[in-house]
């Protein structure tokens, strides 16, 4: 059904149905044009009626309004999806034979003289090019073929009724100029060949371009959220490389080690396979994206792509959350138990969010004091014998319904002044 790429490789199923899509709506414009012609030329038609050649008139006339009831049943059809692909090839051939139609007409009722440089035989090469909207190419190029065959055929049989005299007044009658202008049908048709290939090629590259993106968006998916794939791949500069504030949260399994050698291997990559899918459900439908997972551990960033203003609260639900799935999935583990070994750490600042790396191995990820200093919090968890702790920069940030301990200033590794932490046992 549907033509072969240049390749020679047959159009995927997408491409393919987009591109029958289009000749469905390219035969469907055809129609439509078509009524508009009949209803633009039938003023001109009147007046011929009227004041030129009432003969002439009527039989215009007649042929013009039996078109348009034609093209009327064609619009039924489309309508009704009963429209079939075949139809183009009828449709095109009783386009171009109509208005061939219109050069007999004129010579037997006229003159042949006129007949071949009539205003109407103007139509013929627009009908050619309207063709490639049908996107199918070798229609275009037989609808300038049989422009062409029939309009020579017809100067041959008519040109014994054409004047010698005529003849040389008029050069534009002679033979090889009615041959030229047939030439000139076939390279229309061939240019709608054109057309129409530039067009399928152009919905092909086009389905590819996205395969491609989302391919990569889903690559990339597997690495970061989907939100920062699809930044990645769009590519926004003003949203890279940037300085915001943000909620920076890190989790961890302390003991972990100790755990993994009562296991085999494969237990332990199940396990942790089931953690993480716990922690990134809680992270990610508290708006939060997985930045990364550091072995037994991961760091997941709130407010990173500026859509939210309530982050260090988002952060804190899933945390919370992310603790409470945590527990239910570690109720439910063999050989040995992590109550009470899972450690989460909270801080709110501000931090430069961009792209590190070399060209052939990057990643999204945030830089700065904030992320430092929610890793040394999370660290705290061991120390403090708790679950989740706060900055005070969180803790200042969260509804005033939140529960939290104060735990007082702790000393924190690579800081100078100590730092107030707060323990989180509940949050709205």
């Amino acid at each position: 059904m549907f033509d072969r790429v240049a390749n020679g490789a047959t159009t995927d199923a997408l491409a393919a149905e987009l591109i029958r899509i289009r000749q469905a709506r390219g035969s469907f414009a055809i129609i439509r044009a078509g009524m508009a012609v009949v209803l633009l030329g039938t003023p001109f038609i009147l007046y011929i009626l009227l004041r030129v050649n009432p003969r002439l008139g009527a039989t215009l006339l007649t042929i013009a309004w039996s078109a348009g009831g034609y093209l009327l049943f064609l619009r039924w059809l489309y309508l009704r999806g009963a429209y079939r692909p075949w139809m183009d090839w009828a449709n095109a051939t009783l386009e171009i034979s109509l208005l061939n139609a219109i050069v007999i007409v004129d010579a037997r009722l006229v003159g042949a003289a006129y007949a071949f440089t009539t205003a109407p035989t103007l139509l013929i090469p627009i009908a050619i090019m309207a063709s490639a909207v049908r996107l199918r190419r070798s229609l275009s190029v037989y609808t300038g073929a049989l422009a062409a065959l029939q309009y020579l055929a017809l100067y041959l049989f008519y040109r014994s009724d054409i004047p010698p005299t005529m003849l040389e007044a008029l050069p534009s009658l002679q033979p090889w100029n009615l041959l030229q202008r047939c030439c000139y049908f076939v390279l229309a048709g061939v240019s709608a060949f054109l057309v129409c290939q530039l067009m399928r090629r152009s919905v092909i590259e086009l389905v590819t371009s996205v395969r491609k993106s989302l391919t990569v968006e889903r690559e990339l998916g597997r690495q970061v959220s989907s939100e920062v794939a699809r930044l990645l791949v769009e590519g926004d500069p003003e949203r890279i490389g940037e300085e915001r504030e943000l909620t920076v949260l890190f989790a961890d399994i302390r003991g972990f080690t100790d755990f993994s050698e009562r296991r085999k291997p494969s237990e332990v990559l199940e396990f942790l396979n089931a953690y993480f899918a716990v922690a990134a459900d809680a992270i990610e439908r508290h708006g939060g994206i997985v930045n990364k997972f550091t072995g037994d551990g991961l760091m997941a960033l709130f407010g990173a792509l500026g859509d939210s203003d309530d982050h260090a609260l988002r952060a804190a639900r899933a945390g919370r959350s992310m603790l409470d799935g945590l527990a239910r999935l570690d109720s439910g583990s063999r050989g040995g138990s992590l109550r009470g070994r899972f450690g989460v750490g909270i801080h709110t600042g501000r931090a430069v969010l961009g792209i590190l790396g070399t060209e052939s191995r990057a990643e999204y990820t945030a830089i700065g004091d904030t992320v430092n200093v929610a890793a040394r919090i999370e660290q705290l968890n061991k120390e403090l014998e708790t679950d989740l702790l706060v900055s005070d920069a969180t803790a200042r940030q969260l509804s005033a319904t939140a529960t939290l301990v104060p735990i007082g200033k702790v000393d924190i590794r690579g800081r100078e002044e100590p730092l107030v932490v707060h323990q989180l046992t509940a949050v709205p």
